[in-house]
């Protein structure tokens, strides 16, 4: 009896010591995933700040001394006979202007924030198209619902570093951008006839799809990768409205 009492309380000891190590693993691997959601959100917090604080240089510094500038040339295109390269250039610098404060806007995150998805994403695509890097066509469906506009900042810089991507790497000539309100979702869609590849997590552009892939696991969303060699490349990204 004493016997089997013992070998009981063995048991019940190497039972109870399995269960806590499991429970401490699951503790752990919480706390593991709960350091990186928080490392990762710091991150993009502090990419934001920096998004910020480059648009308002833009906006402070060199967006003032391009304007002053432009007065100067007016100046000295109204008090004299000018040269035909003197009205270029002050329309040269008229454009830089226009194009710096598009840029500021968006890198400015308050600004995507008041803008709102559909009309950033639709100024960008426009931007695009006036500096003729590649010819880009954007489909975009009605807003249903009412959309977490710090949900709609992410998609935006998912957007960027898509084609942020697709201009250093896919020597595309044609980009495709959707943009889709579902009932209870969100997705956007951005395709290429570029070169296309195969995923490496050590290539530059494996840097960019993380930063995407990150983003969208940070809001609660699927991000999907298709591309292969020769094929041009398209990524989707859908994410729920609330």
């Amino acid at each position: 009896a004493v016997l089997a009492l013992m070998v009981g309380f063995v048991i019940y000891f190497v039972v109870k010591y399995k269960h806590r190590q499991r429970i401490t693993r699951q503790e752990s691997t919480i706390m593991a995933l709960d350091f990186e959601r928080q490392l990762a959100e710091s991150q993009l917090e502090m990419q934001e700040e920096t998004f910020l604080s480059v648009s308002q240089e833009i906006h402070d510094n060199i967006g003032q001394l391009l304007s002053l500038a432009k007065l100067n040339l007016a100046m000295e295109i109204s008090s004299s006979t000018v040269s035909s390269k003197l009205v270029d250039t002050h329309q040269l610098v008229s454009k830089a202007i226009v194009d710096l404060r598009n840029l500021a806007h968006m890198l400015d995150p308050d600004y995507i924030l008041k803008t709102g998805l559909r009309k950033i994403l639709y100024d960008e695509v426009e931007r695009l198209r006036h500096l003729g890097i590649t010819d880009i066509n954007l489909d975009m469906s009605e807003n249903r619902g009412h959309a977490d506009p710090k949900k709609e900042l992410i998609i935006f810089r998912v957007f960027q570093e898509a084609i942020n991507n697709i201009i250093k790497h896919a020597n595309a000539s044609s980009v495709v951008v959707s943009l889709t309100y579902l009932s209870d979702t969100i997705e956007l869609r951005v395709s290429d006839n570029g070169d296309g590849f195969r995923f490496s997590t050590d290539s530059a552009s494996g840097t960019g799809l993380r930063n995407m892939s990150r983003r969208t696991d940070l809001i609660g969303g699927l991000f999907e990768l298709e591309s292969a060699p020769g094929k041009g490349t398209s990524i989707r990204v859908s994410v729920p409205q609330n």
